[in-house]
């Protein structure tokens, strides 16, 4: 009698399971393309902020660049009015 009872009851969990499942079956697929869009939304998002960031390197980059140009001139300037070490500035 006991084993009955058991097996009455699984069937009742399994079919009380069933009836969960085959009605929220469409709110879960709905959820999942919401979920979906969303991601996709913030991947686009991620893909914009990757491609600002690469055009600030490439502005670093020359930024970089032009500073070494001046640095560069500076220092031809610097020699040709005859800027040398000097002991007092603790370069020489």
């Amino acid at each position: 009698m006991e084993l009955t009872g058991e097996v009455v009851n699984a069937a009742v969990v399994a079919a009380v399971g069933f009836l969960v499942w085959w009605g929220t079956r469409g709110q879960i697929k709905a959820l999942r393309q919401e979920m979906d869009r969303r991601f996709e939304q913030v991947d686009r998002r991620f893909e914009q902020v990757d491609r600002r960031f690469e055009q600030v390197d490439r502005r670093l980059a020359g930024v970089a660049g032009e500073i070494g140009a001046v640095r560069s001139d500076l220092t031809g300037v610097a020699l040709a009015v005859g800027a040398g070490h000097s002991p007092e500035r603790g370069t020489g």
